[in-house]
């Protein structure tokens, strides 16, 4: 046929029902074909050179061929044509000619072989090929065409294409679409392969529009929309280890827009993208290219190439263009030694990896993401204008190396870079965003709990302070931010964080952020800002600049002297902030530095030292550093501070180191005070405490270590070693310094003096009482009185000591008179009495309270019988057991009790979380009694799996603990002490109490990085069953039966729940032997191996007492063993039956082997002794 000139036109009218010509000049040379277009078909050529078996569906299309070419003429807007192949040799070309740019024409192969163009083809408008077994440009194929090209293994409807609904489905394994050629589409067109697989290392260029890969088995082409191509449904190819996706050629669309998207499962990782080429989509001409690369729920991005959307120089000068957009995302993202560039000669644009930074909808977030070292990610200004933003997100892990660049040019400001990841986000990388002018931004976006300097081996991948470090001192403009935020949970800042810039720092969490390291900022205008923020004990926060600033307060707002102190009451509404510490030391002051605060006094952790208050003779009211608190003061010392007051008021007095009197709306916490107090004179009350006079609303966190004396020759003394008088809530609190209160009345207390309708929990009091009684006396080593509200989870081991008084003395080691519930507390201190009084004046003693009236309610408490000098806890006191300093010192004994009465060893544990509510009480260890947790003083052990067994006395790890607030820490701590309390069996659980530096740490598993858990096995413990009897007819409980320790031995405190169990347990047992077994006997922390015992159930009607003579014989009847022999019974599990006819006193069980004549077995087993009327056995 070459060199025959072969040209047929073709249409379909459906007003005419018949063809019609292209021209009418042919009709003289060709005669007419007359069919309709859905049956109409070209015969084959004789070789796969060019396309062939043409049948027109749609539209109307003319096919010509000359020699290597074929030539077709498409007249309609929009045309199909089904072929039996559709190939293009080698040196072969296929030209479509077309209305104009926006027609169509849909090539559809029907045959069973694939296509290849290794020719030319070429078209002015659309060109859609359709082949369902695969479609292959080879390196010598060329497509052009001036408005798109669509090469797909999926189909499509012919009702879709025709009205411009671009919806293509697969088979369910669509066959791969390759190019290795060159692909190009005129202005503003598109192209895209779409298959199962696609590969491309060819070239594809599409100025100003639109290119697109696609894997997947539904794909949808939107030409005019956002959503260029959307991918959806996985195909379900067998994964032979190749990407979905395979990019090593050059994909182009200048001020265009470049996607390339597969489709895969959640539960079905495979390799979805290897971007190893070139994908350009630079912004010119005020268009922004954007590339976008998605593998789906389930697939892996891997990018070694260059991504470009940078921007095109103009020829003018100068240029503004904007740099573009990158996205790149999957399940899994890796960028290794790959190039990505956004860059603008106006603003840089946005590289975005792994996710959207502030909208969790916009873009699939990556599971894991890693950019590694030799990666360079640009975003910058390069002639004038803003850096561009670069996002790393990731919802598991981000290993973050290489360089990112996103500076800032001329007047504009610099980048902004986002990191995420809940392991991590870490770098190894430099971040530059540099610019002469304004800010710039670093925003960490993380989930693990705690920040430290540097992490421990095994942890690298946690997101350090030397990193944050590193980057706020990079930004250096006023206005420049680091921010670091928690998404999940609680955040402790447990390593140093230092900058001497003017950039701020902002830390925010979505729980709580801790503070347990120091915040040193020396920059001029450094600006800090800090959301819902908690301070452990040491932590501290400097801001030296004279213009810094805090939560966007000014300078004025910042305390950094005694006169900084005293303008507080001009405003005394306002936020202040103690940036620095204060010596107070050569002024004695009369009257209180602060009269009233009703706005917030937060100390960072600064030391107030020297502060020296003496009033003078008959002032009265409120007498402190502060005078009256309706506000909040917290996270502050006062250190060798003295207060002396002398009142002689009618209406009593308040005194303390740190307020006379807490308000209602008043809210102390986290302070610290340490000094001398005292208060003499004849007011008719006087309260006076280490921390506050009085407390009517809040104290927590919060420490007194104050010697305090109270002396009045008339009226009351309310004297508390952290409160004088508590009608509020106090918790998490304590005090230890020495009492001496001396009144007609008084009220004194290790901690609290008097409590009347307030509450007090988880405190404690170590100092001792001693008081010389007046007319009435109520002291304890805790509270001296109580009237109204309750105590829960207390303790107090000071002595308490009373002399001269002659009645209505109440001297408790923990209370001294008690009107009010109290639980789950104890106290060691000894009580003793030296005064006149006796019991039958009205002398109370107790080694746990002195008296408890019929309001007052103890449970779940105990007391020492050995130090506390008393025969027993107290008059009218219950629920108090007493405990020998063996028994208390005891973490076995001590702790299994307390748990077995409701006391709290091990929080609202989930295992293997950092985030989980620290328990109240930490279980006895070293010799040592229990004590209180306090908030915020834990420990963690990282990147190791710590395994022992339940009961072990210690574990020693590889590591150090990692400590919250590590200036207590001296040396590395690698041996833990255990008990049962911390080692009840979770699998992965939290550890427990270790003391160090004078402070109780709760020892916690860190999960964040490698997985690192303490678990702790059961215990290996055997046992055995007995020989057990029991009579016919008898129901056993199984309660009753009996188990013995073969191995092994319950640690004290523990029990066994549950029973062993038999089948001979119940009347209805027959006679014989039956196994006994372990049932339902368990402890979870106990691993039990058991070994078999035996009962044995005997008859024991009446008549024969069970092992009697006439029982044995009942079994050794001569009978018996004749109906044996003969083969007429037979014996089963040592039970027998006899002949039938047979009498005497027999009872058997029927077996097998008994006629039908025999009795039934219930009549058999009710049957009576000899001589019983009745029917005989048998």
């Amino acid at each position: 046929m070459r060199g025959v000139s072969m040209m047929r036109s073709f249409g379909y009218s459906p007003a005419h029902r018949r063809p019609l010509a292209a021209k009418d000049t042919l009709r003289s040379r060709l005669p007419w074909l007359l069919v309709s277009t859905a049956l109409f078909s070209v015969p084959a050529l004789a070789t796969d050179d060019l396309p062939s078996g043409a049948g027109v569906a749609a539209g109307q299309v003319g096919i010509a061929s000359s020699g290597n070419s074929m030539t077709i003429t498409q007249t309609s807007d929009r045309a199909i044509v089904n072929w039996g192949s559709f190939n293009i040799g080698a040196g072969n070309s296929v030209n479509i000619h077309q209305p104009g740019s926006g027609s169509a024409i849909l090539n559809r192969v029907t045959g069973s072989t694939p296509s290849s163009i290794a020719g030319t083809l070429s078209a002015n408008g659309q060109v859609f090929l359709v082949n369902p077994n695969g479609i292959a440009i080879t390196p010598t194929g060329t497509v052009s065409t001036g408005g798109g090209f669509v090469a797909s293994t999926l189909g499509i409807a012919d009702s879709d294409f025709m009205s411009g609904s671009l919806n293509f489905s697969g088979s369910g394994a669509s066959s791969t679409v390759s190019n290795s050629g060159v692909i190009t589409v005129g202005h503003g067109g598109y192209a895209a392969l779409l298959g199962g697989k696609v590969r491309n290392d060819g070239l594809i260029a599409v100025p100003f529009g639109k290119a697109g890969l696609g894997a997947g088995e539904v794909i949808t082409l939107d030409l005019s929309g956002d959503g260029f191509m959307q991918v959806s449904v996985p195909s379900s190819l067998v994964d032979d280890g190749e990407a979905l996706i395979e990019n090593s050629g050059t994909v182009s669309t200048e001020g265009g827009t470049i996607v390339m998207r597969a489709a895969t499962a959640r539960n079905a990782a495979r390799k979805a993208i290897n971007m190893s080429g070139v994908a350009e989509a630079r912004s010119v001409s005020g268009r922004n290219g954007k590339i976008t690369l998605g593998g789906g729920e389930g697939g892996s991005v891997q990018v070694s190439g260059k991504v470009s959307a940078r921007a095109k120089k103009a020829t003018s000068s100068p240029s503004t263009q904007e740099g573009g957009v990158i996205e790149i995302t999957g399940a899994t993202v890796v960028a290794d030694h790959a190039v990505l560039d956004a860059s603008g000669f106006g603003n840089g644009g946005t590289i975005r990896l792994g996710g959207h930074e502030s909208d969790a909808n916009a873009l699939q977030r990556a599971t894991t993401l890693t950019v590694s070292d030799g990666t360079m990610i640009v975003a910058d200004a390069l002639d004038g204008g803003n850096g561009g933003t670069v996002v790393f997100w990731s919802d598991d892990y981000a290993g973050l190396s290489g360089t990112v660049s996103a500076r800032g040019a001329g007047d504009g400001n610099g980048g902004r870079f986002y990191a995420a990841g809940a392991r991590g986000p870490v770098f190894a990388s430099e971040v530059d965003l540099g610019s002469s002018q304004a800010s710039s931004l670093i925003s960490f976006t993380i989930a693990q709990s705690v920040l430290l300097d540097t992490v421990p081996e095994g942890a690298s991948r946690l997101l350090t302070t030397a990193v944050v470090n590193r980057y706020l001192n990079q930004l250096d403009n006023p206005g420049s931010l680091v921010t670091i935020s928690n998404w999940t949970k609680s955040l402790t800042i447990a390593g140093n964080l230092s900058w001497d810039t003017d950039a701020s720092l902002q830390i925010s969490s979505v729980n709580a952020v801790n503070i347990a390291g120091t915040i040193t900022a020396t920059g001029e205008y450094a600006g800090l800002f800090l959301d819902n923020m908690t301070m452990s004990p040491g932590a501290m926060i400097t801001m030296t600049g004279t213009g810094a600033t805090v939560n966007k307060l000014t300078s004025n707002n910042l305390i950094r002297t005694a006169a900084d102190l005293q303008a507080i009451d001009a405003e005394p509404a306002e936020d202040y902030y103690l940036v620095q510490d204060i010596d107070l030391s050569g002024t004695t002051y009369t009257a209180p530095l602060i009269a009233q605060l009703t706005g917030k006094l937060n100390g960072f952790g600064h030391t107030i030292s020297n502060f020296t208050l003496a009033v003078p003779s008959g002032a009265d009211s409120n007498f402190g550093l502060v005078g009256q608190n309706s506000g909040t003061i917290s996270y502050l010392s006062l250190v060798n501070a003295s207060v002396s007051a002398r009142s002689d008021s009618n209406t009593g007095s308040y005194a303390g180191l740190l307020v006379g009197t807490n308000e209602d709306r008043g809210d102390i916490t986290g302070v610290t005070v340490s000094g001398t107090a005292s208060i003499h004179g004849d007011a008719v009350y006087s309260n006076l405490g280490g921390l506050a006079g009085m407390n009517n609303g809040t104290i927590s966190n919060s420490i007194a270590n104050v010697a305090l004396e109270a002396k009045s020759n008339y009226g009351a003394s309310r004297v508390g070693g952290l409160v004088g008088l508590n009608t509020g809530n106090i918790r998490t609190s304590s005090a230890s310094g020495n009492i001496t209160g001396q009144a007609d009345l008084i009220y004194a207390g290790g901690l609290v003096g008097a409590q009347i309708d307030g509450t007090l929990s988880a405190s404690y009091a170590t100092g001792d009482v001693v008081v010389i009684a007046g007319a009435q006396t109520m002291a304890g080593g805790l509270i001296g009185y109580t009237s109204g509200g309750s105590v829960a989870d207390v303790y107090a081991t000071g002595d308490v000591t009373g002399t001269n008084g002659t009645a209505s003395v109440a001297l408790g080691g923990l209370i001294g008179a008690n009107s009010v519930s109290v639980s789950r507390a104890f106290s060691t201190g000894n009580v003793s009495w030296s005064g006149d009084a006796t019991p039958s004046d009205g002398l109370d003693l107790g080694g746990f309270a002195g008296t408890n009236t019929s309001t007052g309610t103890i449970t779940a408490s105990f007391y020492n019988t050995d130090t506390s000098g008393q025969p027993n806890s107290g008059t009218g006191v219950s629920g108090v057991t007493g405990m020998t300093s063996a028994q208390f010192a005891d973490p076995y004994y001590f702790t299994g009790t307390a748990i077995n009465a409701g006391w709290d060893f091990t929080g609202s544990a989930s295992q293997g979380q950092s985030d989980q509510t620290m328990p109240v009480w930490a279980q006895p260890i070293n010799g040592e009694t229990a004590t209180l947790y306090r908030p915020y003083q834990r420990a963690w052990i990282f990147g190791e799996n710590v395994v022992t067994t339940y009961g072990d006395s210690s574990v020693t790890l590889s590591q150090p603990l990692v400590f919250a607030a590590a200036a207590n820490v001296t040396s590395p701590v690698t041996t833990l002490s255990l008990s049962t309390a911390q080692t009840t069996v979770l699998g992965s659980a939290n550890f427990g109490r270790v003391d160090i530096g004078g402070l109780t740490y709760f020892v916690m598993t860190d999960q964040i990085d490698s997985g690192a858990s303490f678990t702790v096995n059961p215990y290996p413990l055997g046992l055995y069953g007995s020989l057990y009897q029991k009579p016919y007819g008898v129901d056993l409980p199984l309660s009753q039966l009996p188990y013995y320790f073969k191995s092994g031995s319950l640690f004290p405190g523990d029990v066994l729940t549950g029973t062993l169990a038999s089948n001979g347990a119940p009347a209805s047992a027959l006679l014989g032997q039956y196994d006994i077994t372990l049932g339902t006997l368990s402890n979870p922390n106990y691993d039990i191996s058991f070994d078999p015992g035996e009962m044995t159930v005997y008859w024991g009607r009446p008549g024969f007492p069970p092992h009697s003579a006439e029982s044995q014989a009942v079994q050794s009847d001569p009978r018996v063993a004749s109906a044996v022999s003969t083969g007429e019974k037979t014996e089963t599990n040592a039970l027998y039956s006899i002949q039938p006819g047979a009498v005497g006193p027999v009872v058997c069980q029927v077996i097998e082997g008994c006629s039908d004549g025999d009795i039934a077995e219930q009549t058999f087993m009710a049957a009576e002794p000899s001589g019983a009327a009745g029917r005989s056995p048998i």
